[in-house]
C-alpha cells in the first residue's frame, strides 16, 4: 500500500517535559529542523525556516510567560506572609526573654526592698537598745526619772543636783543623747529615701511589665491570624492541586478512551472496502519546519501523563493547512468544542488508518473520500483554543500512523519533508 523507508537513523528523538493547560508550563525542545531527513534546500528556505524558528519560539516564550506570571504573584505573596510571620514568630520570643529579665530585675528588687526594710527595723532596735543601756549606766541612781512608759524626764533629772559635777554629768549626758538622736534621724532619713527609691523602682517595672504584656498579647493575636491566613492559604493550595489532578486523570482517562476508540474502529474496516485506494507512499500532512516537539511513545510524555504518546507532535502555526497524508474515506470526524479533543481519522488502503489531532476546524465529512495533499483540517493546539484538549504543548499537529488497528511510529514511513508537494 505505501513504501516503507526507514529513516530513524537520521532523526533525533528529542525528549520533552510537557505541561497541563493553565496548570503547568513546561518548554518545548524542538528538534532541529537540519536533525529532519534533508532535502534540496535553498539558502533562502534555510533562512526562512530558522526566522519561521525564531518566531515561534518566540511566542511560545510569551505564552509561557504569561502563564508563569500570577504563579510567581502568588509564590511572592505567600514567601512575603512567611516571611512576616517569622518576623512576629522572632519578635514574641525576644519579648518572652525580656519579660523575663525585667520579672527577674524585679524580683531581686523585692528582695532588696524586704532586705532594706529588715535592717531599719533592726537599726531601730539597736537605736533603742543603746539609748537605754546609756540611761542606765550614766543614770544608775536616777531611776525614779524614767517615766512608766520607759521614756526619761530630762527636765526633772536637770534639776535634780546643782553641784558641779552633776552639771558636767548633765551637759554630757545632753549632748550624747543629742548626738544619737541626730544619727538616729539621719539614718532614718537615709532609709526612707532609699525606701522610697526601691518602691518608685517597682512601680517602674511595674508599668514596663503591663506594657510589655500588652504587646505580647497583640503580638500573640496577630500571629494567630496570621496562622489561620497560612492555615487557609495551605487548604487553598491543597484544594486546587486536587481540582489540577482531578483534571489531569479525567483528561488521562479521556485520552486513552479516545486511543482505544480509534485502534477499533480501525481494526473494524474491511479491507475490501478500501481496496480501490491507489498504493502511495506516505507524505507528511504539515512540513516539520521546527522539527518534531514529542516522538512516538516518548519516555517523557509516559512518565509525565502515565499514558503512551501514540504518534508523533509536528509544531506548526495556529490554523495552518493540514493535508491528507494518503488517499482515504473519512472514517471519523470528532469537534471536542472549546475544551475537548478534535481529531480527524481516515482509513486507507491494506488496513493502514491516519490520525489527525489537536484540529481547529475540520474541512471535510465522516464517509467522505479524499485525495492525498487534499486539505482536511485547519490545525490547533494553542492553550485553551477550540478543539486543542486539555493536554497541549501549544500549537501543533498530532499524528498517528496505524495498521491493522495497532499503532507504529509514523517516523519509520514519513519521506523527506522537502519532497511534499
Amino acid at each position: 500500500m505505501f513504501q516503507i523507508q526507514n529513516n530513524s537513523s537520521g532523526l533525533q528523538k528529542s525528549f520533552t517535559t510537557i505541561f497541563i493547560c493553565f496548570f503547568c508550563t513546561i518548554p518545548i525542545v524542538f528538534a532541529h529542523p537540519d536533525d529532519v531527513p534533508a532535502g534540496k534546500l535553498s539558502s533562502e528556505e534555510q533562512r526562512s525556516g530558522y526566522e519561521h524558528l525564531f518566531q515561534m519560539s518566540q511566542a511560545e516564550t510569551e505564552g509561557l510567560q504569561a502563564v508563569l506570571l500570577p504563579l510567581s504573584q502568588d509564590i511572592a505573596s505567600s514567601d512575603l506572609q512567611l516571611q512576616k510571620i517569622a518576623q512576629q514568630k522572632k519578635r514574641i520570643e525576644d519579648i518572652n526573654a525580656l519579660v523575663a529579665k525585667k520579672m527577674a530585675s524585679m524580683k531581686d528588687l523585692e528582695e532588696q526592698f524586704q532586705l532594706q526594710e529588715k535592717f531599719v527595723t533592726l537599726s531601730m532596735k539597736s537605736l533603742g537598745k543603746k539609748l537605754e543601756k546609756l540611761l542606765s549606766f550614766f543614770v544608775p541612781f536616777h531611776l525614779q526619772f524614767v517615766r512608766s512608759d520607759g521614756s526619761v524626764d530630762i527636765l526633772k533629772l536637770l534639776s535634780l543636783s546643782t553641784s558641779p559635777s552633776d552639771e558636767l554629768f548633765q551637759d554630757f549626758l545632753i549632748t550624747r543623747v543629742k548626738d544619737q538622736l541626730l544619727l538616729s534621724m539621719k539614718e532614718a532619713s537615709r532609709e526612707d529615701r532609699h525606701l522610697a527609691f526601691l518602691q518608685a523602682e517597682v512601680s517602674r517595672f511595674e508599668v514596663q511589665l503591663a506594657a510589655y504584656a500588652e504587646e505580647l498579647t497583640q503580638s500573640k493575636n496577630v500571629l494567630a491570624q496570621q496562622a489561620l491566613t497560612a492555615a487557609e492559604l495551605k487548604k487553598q493550595q491543597e484544594h486546587e492541586q486536587g481540582f489540577f489532578q482531578k483534571a489531569l486523570n479525567e483528561a488521562r482517562a479521556q485520552q486513552e478512551l479516545i486511543h482505544k476508540r480509534i485502534s477499533l474502529l480501525a481494526g473494524e474496516q474491511s479491507r475490501a472496502d478500501y481496496v480501490n485506494f491507489p498504493t502511495q507512499s506516505i507524505v507528511w500532512p504539515v512540513a516539520p519546519l521546527l522539527g518534531i516537539s514529542t516522538t512516538f511513545h516518548d519516555g517523557a510524555y509516559l512518565e509525565r501523563f502515565g499514558i503512551p504518546h501514540e504518534g508523533i507532535d509536528i509544531p506548526i502555526d495556529q490554523l495552518s493547512l493540514v493535508k491528507a497524508a494518503l488517499s482515504g474515506k473519512v472514517i471519523k470526524v470528532v469537534d471536542g468544542g472549546e475544551t475537548g479533543y478534535s481529531y480527524i481519522q481516515i482509513m486507507h488502503k491494506d488496513a493502514a488508518s491516519t490520525v489527525y489531532g489537536h484540529v481547529y476546524e475540520s474541512k471535510v465529512e465522516e464517509g467522505q473520500d479524499v485525495e492525498q495533499g487534499q486539505v482536511i483540517a485547519l490545525s490547533g493546539g494553542a492553550i485553551g483554543a477550540h478543539g486543542s484538549g486539555r493536554l497541549t504543548t501549544g500549537p501543533h499537529l498530532h499524528f498517528e500512523l496505524l495498521r491493522d488497528g495497532n499503532h507504529v511510529d509514523p517516523l519509520k514511513f514519513l519521506p523527506k519533508w522537502s519532497t511534499m508537494e
